[in-house]
């Protein structure tokens, strides 16, 4: 791929942490909350079928997780950036790299 002379290419990042979701990298940086102490899964994948409406060629997403979180809130995270949960499984972000906050 050949990127014009200053052109950034810009990625979608997820990161998770005791208070919710934040959403950034593409379109305007969101804050999805905990909904009822829990992480909210259906807020995220809503916002990420809008992003994937609006930017309909981008595949990467990258995955922040403080070194604590549960492996199953990982593969929880990944799913959801992966696929839709409606609209009959619509590929959203299937290209998922992980790395760590603290």
């Amino acid at each position: 791929m050949v990127q014009a002379k200053g052109a950034a290419s810009k990625v979608l990042a997820i990161k998770v942490t005791d208070k919710g979701f934040i959403v950034g990298g593409l379109g305007k940086k969101t804050i999805i909350p905990k909904k009822g102490g829990k992480l909210d899964f259906r807020a995220l994948n809503d916002r990420l079928i809008k992003l994937k409406k609006r930017y309909p060629d981008k595949e990467e997403v990258i995955l922040l997780f403080r070194p604590d979180i549960s492996y199953d809130t990982v593969i929880k995270v990944m799913d959801t950036s992966r696929e839709s949960l409606q609209d009959g499984g619509m590929v959203l972000f299937p290209l998922v790299s992980l790395g760590e906050i603290s």
